[in-house]
């Protein structure tokens, strides 16, 4: 919340990631910054409510992409924006069913926010501890690169909650 940039990630039980998905307010990000086939930087700039409309733009580009297909179970935190009249029914007229987890039980139970955002962090962290001004698209880089630097074996494990 009041970051000017957000990451979205979805991870799968079988331990594949979707896409990589970045929203910034930042117009001076070119948007074809990252690789279109498996990444996206969404540029909203002074947007109504922000929250919902990157949450909408993600979810639509995840179904375009086929990282959300009809018959999928997408189970999210408790953030507002994901609770959101058009958000759920985006999701209704997909036909993907949609959970959240329990109110401030998330922490424990979502595998994004206990393994999955640290061991991410831990990637992105390590590769800018000797790099100096940076500027943010090369940053944008880096994340991507940490976000799929995420291996598929401890994906599976963070939905198992087994220790690696």
């Amino acid at each position: 919340r009041g970051h000017k940039d957000s990451i979205f990630s979805l991870v799968v039980g079988d331990g594949t990631v979707g896409g990589f998905f970045i929203y910034t307010k930042d117009k001076k990000i070119p948007a074809g910054c990252l690789p279109k086939t498996d990444s996206k930087v969404l540029i909203l700039k002074d947007e109504h409510r922000p929250g919902e409309r990157s949450t909408l733009a993600y979810l639509e580009w995840a179904v375009e992409q086929g990282y959300l297909t009809a018959g999928d179970l997408l189970l999210m935190d408790n953030e507002t924006s994901f609770k959101t009249e058009f958000v759920q029914d985006f999701l209704n007229d997909q036909n993907i069913e949609f959970e959240y987890f329990p109110a401030y039980r998330g922490s424990i139970m979502n595998p994004c926010d206990n393994s999955f955002h640290n061991n991410f962090k831990q990637k992105y962290y390590a590769m800018l501890i000797d790099k100096t001004s940076l500027t943010k698209e090369q940053k944008f880089k880096f994340a991507r690169e940490a976000y799929f630097d995420v291996q598929e074996k401890s994906i599976v494990k963070m939905f198992k909650h087994i220790k690696r």
